[in-house]
């Protein structure tokens, strides 16, 4: 009994679920497009081509060390190139779900005996809409698959680009300094362009940077500090530092100046602004790409197909509907999409730590932009700075300037600091003549600054030469050559010093393997020969003096009485008649007391050279008490007469005016 139960459950329940399946079936097999010929083939070709399109990068990233233009206008040719192929796509899905809906419509028209001026029933109707509402949904089915496609397409490309320019977290962006040599990379001239037989992938290959920085600077007058109005203190401090400084640092301050530098501002092109929305706008071109895609749902070849029902929405499903109708397109879709918002912030995050390491690096920079502002404006005033600068300035000048060629051939050129390549070879190129511009202008302002000395010290000793070794004639020959002997000798030293300058000069081109030339050899030589023979002539004059000064003291001696004799002459002069008589004509006592006037003052020149020489040839200084006498009478009288005639003028005028 138990058994005959069994046995009929068993049968019951294996013919339900035979028949739970059979109708399963049924049902897969009228709606599932996999077991529709026709829409299973146009499925499987619309996945083709779009997989023969997923060889085309949407952001191109193969290259190396792009400047920024080249790598906008790299993505520009990729997004057009993208364009056309998406254009192309759109056409041929289009197409094959044309012909696809097309085909079961007339599989549907065959099926049921419908032909041409055939008058449907209402159920041939029914049957008509339904088979249009699956076909409906196939092209809701079939953009969706191209709207997946592209999606990932977008993503793919900036998760590329995430990869090129982020840096592994917990690691330095340590620089990597390239050598002087030419800059081996492919800097997107050659991606830009790609060959035909070379499709490019849109990955980021990690073999170089991705952007390449070039580094420049700004310099600013520094301001000038406030001045108080209560300054005496500071002005006392101001003094000390001063003479602190001549007295510390007098040959450095001759190299450079400080006080005049421009403030340096380190500065990057592009800037990290300018980077970033050129990124942003790259990353909307790929939608805008997206967006040139021409959906099957919307369009005029297959709007016949579209039969919207009030259950379209539940049986499509609200995420399909979404893509495949009106309310949001395929870029929207994406820019609000959590992947896409998520890779465009990593990405300004990586460019944003990717600039900080950069910052840091290019601060050495700074101080070697500082000396070369400063060797601008030292090799402009060179002539000033050392006019009459000592030899081991000029030598630490120059040791100075030959360090600091060293010191700029040292200033790296490329430098790779995490994903970017910062190109500082334009900054070095500047730097690198400034102190070959100063050394050049020391080798030239040398050999001028020889010369002017030594021409002006040869000049000078040259005119002491021939008086001190001539024999004089005259008592003022001899006072001449007695004067011109004593000052050389006074001032041999010096003109030691002077020759001992000029030659270290001279020894500063020699050591600095610098020429010298044939005007400038000569003129040594003759100043050389001319102070030994000044101190030959000063000594041979020294040995004649004894004999000079008797010679020349007895004309002296003889001389002086003299002029005592032609004073008493203007003496007697002056006691005229005419002089002492007011009624004299005033014009011509004024003009025989002018006369006399002139008479005595000759000789009282000639009484002070007349000292001057006594003075020289050590004899007593004569007094010349007649000539005081002569010349306060003279004087007293010039006075009286010159007064009357004033006053006889100012009466004939008063007399004239009444």
């Amino acid at each position: 009994r138990q058994y005959r139960r069994w046995k009929a459950f068993t049968v019951w329940k294996k013919g339900l679920r035979y028949g739970k399946m059979e109708a399963a079936s049924t049902r897969l097999e009228n709606n599932l497009f996999l077991f529709n010929v026709a829409l299973r083939q146009a499925l499987l070709t619309v996945r083709e081509e779009c997989a023969v399109l997923g060889s085309q990068a949407l952001v191109e990233l193969s290259g190396e060390g792009y400047r920024l233009d080249d790598f906008v206008r790299c993505q520009n040719m990729v997004h057009m190139e993208a364009r056309s192929k998406i254009e192309v796509l759109s056409q041929a899905v289009l197409s094959t779900a044309r012909v696809a809906c097309d085909e079961v419509v007339d599989e549907f028209l065959k099926e049921n005996n419908i032909v041409a001026n055939h008058k449907m029933t209402f159920m041939e109707r029914a049957s008509l809409r339904s088979e249009c509402r699956h076909l409906t949904r196939f092209l809701r089915l079939v953009d969706i698959m191209v709207a997946d496609f592209l999606r990932t397409m977008v993503i793919e490309a900036l998760q590329n680009l995430v990869a090129a320019v982020e840096w592994p977290a917990g690691t330095e962006m340590e620089p990597v300094i390239r050598g002087d040599g030419p800059l081996q990379l492919n800097d997107g001239t050659e991606t830009t362009s790609p060959k035909k037989h070379q499709k490019p992938t849109g990955k980021a290959v990690k073999r170089g940077p991705l952007f390449r920085i070039v580094v420049s600077y700004e310099a600013s007058t520094p301001r000038a500090p406030l001045k108080r109005q209560d300054s005496r203190d500071d002005k006392k401090e101001e003094d000390k530092i001063k003479d602190s400084r001549s007295k510390d640092a007098k040959d450095k301050e001759d190299v450079v100046d400080e006080g005049d530098v421009p403030e340096v501002t380190m500065s990057l092109s592009p800037s990290l602004e300018e980077l970033n929305t050129s990124v942003d706008g790259i990353i909307y071109d790929t939608l805008d790409v997206v967006r040139s895609l021409e959906k099957v749902f919307t369009s005029t070849e297959a709007e016949m197909y579209v039969m919207p029902a009030e259950g379209d929405e539940e049986d499509a499903g609200g995420d399909g509907a979404a893509q495949g109708g009106d309310a949001i397109d395929f870029a929207s879709a994406i820019r609000n999409s959590q992947a896409f918002s998520r890779s465009k912030e990593l990405v300004h995050q990586h460019l944003h730590k990717a600039y900080g390491a950069i910052q840091n690096y290019i601060q050495r920079f700074q101080p070697p932009i500082q000396t070369y502002l400063q060797n601008l404006k030292y090799a402009a005033e060179v002539a000033s700075r050392f006019e009459s600068g000592e030899a081991s300035g000029f030598q630490s000048a120059i040791a100075e300037y030959r360090s600091q060629v060293e010191l700029f051939s040292s200033v790296p050129k490329y430098a790779d600091v995490g994903v970017m390549l910062v190109d500082s070879e334009s900054l070095k190129e500047m730097m690198l003549p400034s102190p070959l511009a100063c050394l050049d202008s020391l080798q030239q302002f040398l050999p001028q600054l020889v010369t002017s000395k030594a021409q002006l010290l040869l000049e000078e000793v040259g005119s002491m030469n021939p008086v001190i070794a001539g024999d004089p004639p005259t008592v003022e020959a001899y006072v001449l050559k007695k004067k011109t002997k004593d000052k050389a000798a006074a001032g041999l030293d010096e003109f030691k010093e002077r020759l001992s300058y000029v030659q270290a000069l001279v020894r500063v081109l020699e050591d600095n393997s610098w020429p010298i030339q044939d005007n400038v050899k000569a003129l040594m030589r003759m100043l050389k020969d001319s102070i030994a023979q000044l101190e030959v002539n000063i000594q041979l004059a020294e040995g004649k003096e004894e004999e000079e000064v008797k010679k020349f003291s007895l004309l002296v001696t003889e001389e002086c009485p003299k002029v005592a004799k032609s004073a008493l002459l203007v003496r007697e002069q002056l006691d005229k008649a005419m002089i002492g008589d007011p009624k004299s004509p005033e014009e011509k006592v004024l003009k025989f007391l002018q006369q006399q006037e002139q008479d005595f003052n000759k000789l009282k020149e000639k009484k002070e050279k007349l000292q001057d020489y006594q003075a020289i040839l050590k004899l007593p200084i004569e007094e010349f008490e007649v000539m005081d006498e002569v010349g306060s009478d003279l004087n007293l009288k010039l006075r009286l007469w010159r007064d009357k005639s004033e006053w006889t003028k100012l009466r004939a005028s008063m007399l004239k005016s009444q």
